[in-house]
C-alpha cells in the first residue's frame, strides 16, 4: 500500500495554500490522525467532513480546531470548510488503512449523496470500492498455521557450571521452569491465533448461512413476519435492518447488497419520499424493528425517526428532524438507497459505534 500523501492531497484541495500553511497542516494532520483510531473520534472526524450536526455536549470541532490552531494560530472555529478538509483527509487514511468500521460511517454520513462537503463525494467513492473490496476478501485472507512445539534451551551453560561447582541444583531447575513457561506461553499464543482464525472463518460462514435462508424463507428477521406482507414503504427498512442484524462482523458477507436488491423486487429503483415510511410507521405496530431511540440522529437518521415512532408514538416534525440530522423529511431516494442506509446505520449501531 503506497503511503499517504498529505502535502500532494492537501495541495489539490488548495493549490493557492502557502507553504507554511501547507507545513501546519501537515503538523495537525499528525496529531490528529494518531488520535482518530478510536471509534468515537473517527465517527466525529466523519460528521466534520460531510457537514452532519452533531450531538448535544458533542465537543469534536473544538477538538479538531485547537489540534489545527496548536500549529497555526491564525486558524479559527468558524472556519468549518477548513476543518472539513482536514478531516476529509484523516478520514481517507483512515479508509486507505482499511479501517472497516470507517468505510461504514462514510456511507451513513452520505447517505445516498444527501450530504455535502469539500471530499464528500471522493470519500464516499474510495469507501463504496474499498468496502466492496474487503467484503470480497474476507474469506480469502484467513491464514492458520499449522502448532508447533517450541524449541526446548539446552541448558548446557548452567550444567557445566553446577558440575564445576558441584553447587546447589537450583540454577538449573529455575531455567528448566523459565524455559517450560516460556513454551506453553508460546504454544498458547499459537493456538489462541489459530482459534481467532477460525472463530471468524465460523462468523463469516454462519452469517453468509443465516442471510442465504433469509433471502429463501422471506420472512423478517426482526419483525418475526412474512416480508410480502410489509407495506412498500416500510419494507426498504425492515429489509435493511434485517440483514444488518445478521452481521455480527464487519465488514459482512459478501453479496449483501444484491441480496437487499432481490428482496425490494421491482420496486428497488422506485423513488420515495421518508415521509411516507413515517405515515406507514404510524399506522400499524412495529415493535420489534428498533429498540432503544438514537442520539446521534445525524449518523443514524432512519434509525432515529424510526425509533420516535415506533417506541414513542411521536414522530418529529420536519423543524426537529432538520435540526438533528441536516436533512428533511420529504428527502427523496429510491428504495434500495433507504434500505442500504438503514443497513449500514444498524451495522454501526451493533457495532457501538454509533448510539
Amino acid at each position: 500500500m503506497a503511503e499517504f500523501n498529505f502535502i500532494d492531497r492537501y495541495h489539490n484541495l488548495q493549490p493557492s495554500a502557502p507553504r507554511d500553511v501547507m507545513a501546519a497542516r501537515q503538523e495537525a494532520f499528525k496529531v490528529v490522525a494518531q488520535e482518530a483510531t478510536q471509534p468515537e473520534k473517527i465517527v466525529d472526524l466523519t460528521r466534520i467532513a460531510l457537514g452532519l450536526p452533531h450531538p448535544v455536549g458533542s465537543t469534536a470541532p473544538a477538538w479538531l480546531a485547537s489540534a489545527i490552531k496548536a500549529k497555526d494560530e491564525m486558524f479559527g472555529m468558524l472556519d468549518r470548510e477548513e476543518a472539513a478538509r482536514m478531516a476529509s483527509l484523516v478520514m481517507s487514511q483512515r479508509l486507505a488503512l482499511g479501517s472497516l468500521g470507517a468505510h461504514v460511517a462514510i456511507l451513513a454520513a452520505y447517505f445516498g449523496e444527501n450530504r455535502r462537503g469539500p471530499e464528500a463525494e471522493s470519500l464516499a467513492t474510495e469507501a463504496r470500492n474499498g468496502l466492496a473490496r474487503l467484503v470480497r476478501t474476507r474469506g480469502a485472507d484467513i491464514k492458520i498455521a499449522d502448532l508447533e512445539m517450541p524449541t526446548a534451551a539446552t541448558f548446557s551453560e548452567e550444567v557445566t557450571k553446577f558440575d564445576a561447582d558441584n553447587g546447589p541444583i537450583t540454577e538449573i531447575v529455575d531455567a528448566i521452569a523459565k524455559d517450560y513457561r516460556t513454551q506453553i506461553t508460546t504454544l498458547v499464543n499459537a493456538a489462541n491465533a489459530a482459534i481467532g482464525g477460525l472463530r471468524t472463518a465460523n462468523q463469516r460462514l454462519a452469517e453468509e448461512v443465516d442471510l442465504l435462508w433469509w433471502h429463501l424463507g422471506g420472512h423478517s428477521f426482526l419483525l418475526d413476519k412474512p416480508l410480502s406482507s410489509l407495506p412498500q414503504a416500510v419494507l426498504p427498512i425492515v429489509v435493511g435492518m434485517d440483514t444488518a442484524s445478521m452481521v455480527n462482523r464487519l465488514p459482512g458477507p459478501y453479496g449483501t447488497y444484491g441480496v437487499i436488491r432481490r428482496a425490494l423486487g421491482e420496486n428497488a429503483d422506485r423513488a420515495m419520499k421518508l415521509s411516507e415510511l413515517i405515515e406507514q410507521l404510524q399506522a400499524q405496530n412495529y415493535i420489534g424493528i428498533v429498540t432503544a431511540t438514537v442520539k446521534d440522529a445525524a449518523m443514524a437518521p432512519i434509525h432515529a425517526v424510526v425509533a420516535e415512532v415506533v417506541l414513542n408514538r411521536a414522530p418529529m416534525t420536519n423543524d426537529q428532524f432538520r435540526m438533528r440530522t441536516g436533512l428533511h423529511l420529504d428527502l427523496v431516494a429510491s428504495q434500495y438507497e433507504f434500505a442500504l442506509q438503514a443497513y449500514h446505520e444498524r451495522l454501526l449501531i451493533k457495532q457501538n459505534w454509533v448510539l
